[in-house]
């Protein structure tokens, strides 16, 4: 059980990591990751504190 679940992560981790290896050279690749981490923490941060609007 737990190695099928094992399994099934690396197949599906496989094809990412394959292609951050592939582009792990390329500037606007991470611009592109920076600005999306940039997003998903203003959403986060701005959803944990509707109560605190300025």
């Amino acid at each position: 059980m737990i190695l099928n679940v094992l399994d099934t992560l690396q197949e599906w981790i496989e094809p990412f990591r394959d292609f951050i290896f592939r582009h792990h050279d390329n500037p606007f690749f991470w611009v592109a990751i920076i600005l999306i981490a940039l997003a998903l923490f203003f959403l986060g941060y701005s959803a944990l504190h509707k109560d605190n609007q300025i």
